[in-house]
C-alpha cells in the first residue's frame, strides 16, 4: 500500500527533543489523477493513528485575524 519512514538525528545535547510532538503533512494522487487521501486517512485509523484534516483558507483566515492590530482608546 503505502510506506512512510520518519527518521531522526541527534543534532543537540542527547535526549534534546524527547517527547516533541510533530505533523505530517500527505497528498496523494493516482498515476490516473484520482484522489487516493481518503483511503490512506481510512487505513491510518485503522492503525489507531489520530488524523486531522486541515482547510489551509480557515487556517489563513485564523492567522490573519490572530495578527490583527488592537487599539484601546
Amino acid at each position: 500500500m503505502w510506506g512512510l519512514s520518519i527518521k531522526t538525528k541527534e543534532r543537540l545535547d542527547s535526549k534534546a527533543g524527547r517527547g516533541l510532538q510533530f505533523g505530517i503533512v500527505v497528498t496523494l494522487r493516482e498515476m490516473n489523477g484520482e484522489n487516493r487521501i481518503d483511503d490512506f486517512i481510512k487505513m491510518c485509523m485503522m492503525r489507531g493513528w489520530v488524523v486531522s484534516r486541515l482547510d489551509v483558507h480557515t487556517q489563513v483566515d485564523v492567522y490573519v485575524k490572530a495578527e490583527e492590530e488592537i487599539t484601546f482608546e
